[in-house]
C-alpha cells in the first residue's frame, strides 16, 4: 500500500513538472529531454559498473547530448559531415576507450553504444514529435498508458498463457492482447468525441494499436535488460517507480518507432 501511494505521489509530481514543459516546448523541453536521456544512460552504465566519472561515461553522455541537440548542432557541422557521421565517430571513440581502459571491455563498449543510440534517439523522438505535432505526442502517451494499464488488469483477471516467461514471468498473452485492443478501442472513442482533431477515429485507433504493440516491446526490452544484469529496478530516482528507464521504457520505444514509420 505504501508503494502504491508513492507511485501516485511521484506520478502527480511528474505531471505537474512535465506538462508545462511539454506545452511550452522548445529549449525548456529539450533541456528536460536531455536530463531524462542522460539519467537513463547513467542507469544503463551503472548496470555494467561503469563509473560516472570516467572517460567512457563522459564520451557516452556527450554523445547523448549531441543526439538530443542534433537539430541545432547538425547545421553547425562542417559541410562534409552529417549527423550520422557523428554517430559513427561516437562508436569509434567507444572502441578506442575499450583499448585504452582495460577495465572497460568491448562488451561494455557495445552496451554503451546501444544505450547511446536507443536511449538518445528514444528521448529525442519525444522532443521531435512534440515540436511537429503536439496532439500526436498526447495520443502516443495515452495509447501507451492505456496499453500498460489494460495489459495489467486483463492479465490479472484472465491471463493464463505466459507471453515471455524468461524476460518477464508475470506478463501474459491475454493481457498483452487485451492491452492492445483496449488502447485501440479507447483512442478510437476519444478521437470520435472530438471531431475537430486532425485525424479520423479509424486512423487514431490504428495508430494506437501500433503504439500499444511497440510500447509492450519497449517494456519487454527493459525487463530483459534488468534480468540480464540481475537488478530489480534501473534506479531509485522516482520513488515507487524506480528509475527513468523503468518509467519511460515503453514510451521511448513507441516514439522511436512512430518516427521511423513516418507517423509524425
Amino acid at each position: 500500500m505504501m508503494k502504491l501511494f508513492q507511485r501516485i505521489e511521484t506520478a502527480i509530481i511528474l505531471v505537474v513538472i512535465l506538462i508545462p514543459i511539454f506545452v511550452y516546448g522548445s529549449w525548456p523541453l529539450q533541456l528536460a529531454i536531455l536530463f531524462l536521456a542522460c539519467r537513463g544512460l547513467f542507469e544503463i552504465l551503472r548496470m555494467i559498473d561503469i563509473p560516472f566519472f570516467s572517460l567512457p561515461s563522459l564520451l557516452a553522455h556527450l554523445s547523448i547530448a549531441f543526439i538530443v541537440f542534433s537539430d541545432r548542432l547538425g547545421p553547425k557541422l562542417p559541410t562534409y559531415l552529417e549527423v550520422h557521421h557523428m554517430i559513427a565517430l561516437m562508436t569509434l571513440l567507444m572502441l578506442i576507450s575499450a583499448t585504452v581502459h582495460q577495465s572497460f571491455t568491448f562488451i561494455d563498449a557495445g552496451i554503451a553504444v546501444l544505450g547511446i543510440i536507443y536511449i538518445g534517439y528514444g528521448f529525442y523522438s519525444m522532443y521531435y514529435i512534440r515540436e511537429q505535432d503536439g496532439f500526436l505526442l498526447i495520443l502516443i502517451v495515452l495509447a501507451t498508458v492505456i496499453s500498460d494499464t489494460g495489459a495489467y488488469l486483463i492479465g490479472s483477471f484472465f491471463g493464463k498463457h505466459k507471453l515471455a516467461p524468461i524476460l518477464s514471468p508475470n506478463k501474459t498473452i491475454e493481457g498483452s492482447l487485451g492491452g492492445v485492443l483496449a488502447s485501440g478501442f479507447l483512442i478510437f472513442i476519444i478521437v470520435s468525441l472530438f471531431p475537430f482533431l486532425p485525424m479520423t477515429p479509424v486512423v487514431g485507433g490504428f495508430i494506437a494499436i501500433i503504439i500499444a504493440i511497440a510500447s509492450q516491446f519497449g517494456d519487454l526490452i527493459e525487463s530483459g535488460m534488468k534480468r540480464e544484469f540481475n537488478v530489480k529496478d534501473t534506479g531509485t530516482i522516482l520513488p515507487g517507480h524506480g528509475g527513468i528507464l523503468d518509467r519511460f521504457d515503453s514510451l521511448i520505444f513507441a516514439t522511436t518507432l512512430a518516427l521511423i514509420l513516418g507517423i509524425v
